[in-house]
């Protein structure tokens, strides 16, 4: 936890000198422009490291590559890792009153990915976590989202909302979620280590959960996109 922990610490440091010093937008840390940034910044990073690992899993569906079983269970621990300490910073930002509420979005979104990513690991399917990281590349103008918002600049931010809607409708709902059923069924059909683990009832029950999600954040867009 003390490389994920140094690494968000050093993007919110970076972060809050940029909108504290330059863009004059923040006064004490842990506000929400550097906050978020930061987010954007990890959300970026697990984003291309899951696009980076999409060929190695569609090559090596039964996860037997001694390599790939290193660099997923790390990347899984950093996931892990980062969900758990991003949650704690959004009860921390509350308990400093630098926000009013809970961000309840948020705390669904990343409560999600650690139920899931905790029965990938019960399961031992650690393939599956480069879905979940490439579903993250959503965040990844979120924070750049929110200082075009506060510095009314709305053409910028249009793009930004139309980036986000097209991100979760073609490459989420379309792309990432459709391999993800892909790739388990075959993980689970092909592989004999995998066959005796095959619950499709929670599987789907949590893909359901997701579609769900990403289906209110595409009403979600619209709605920002009409108030612009």
């Amino acid at each position: 936890m003390l490389p994920t922990m140094f690494e968000m610490g050093l993007y919110m440091c970076l972060s809050h000198y940029y909108c504290k010093n330059i863009l004059k937008i923040e006064t004490r840390l842990f506000e929400r422009y550097s906050t978020n940034l930061m987010r954007s910044i990890m959300c970026s990073y697990f984003s291309m490291k899951g696009f980076q690992m999409i060929k190695n899993i569609s090559l090596d569906i039964c996860y037997e590559n001694e390599n790939n079983q290193i660099i997923l269970k790390g990347l899984h621990q950093e996931m892990i890792d980062y969900f758990v300490l991003d949650t704690l910073i959004l009860f921390y930002q509350k308990y400093l009153h630098i926000e009013n509420k809970i961000r309840l979005d948020l705390l669904l979104h990343h409560s999600l990915a650690i139920v899931a990513l905790g029965f990938i690991d019960y399961y031992k399917m650690y393939p599956l976590i480069v879905h979940i990281m490439m579903s993250e590349g959503l965040s990844s103008l979120s924070g750049l989202k929110l200082i075009m918002v506060k510095q009314g600049y709305k053409k910028i931010t249009k793009i930004i909302l139309n980036y986000r809607i097209y991100y979760l409708i073609i490459m989420r709902m379309l792309y990432i979620w459709l391999s993800c059923i892909y790739h388990y069924m075959e993980m689970t059909s092909t592989c004999e280590k995998y066959k005796e683990d095959k619950n499709l009832f929670l599987f789907y029950s949590m893909m359901m959960i997701i579609y769900y999600f990403d289906v209110q954040w595409v009403k979600s867009g619209y709605r920002e996109l009409n108030r612009l």
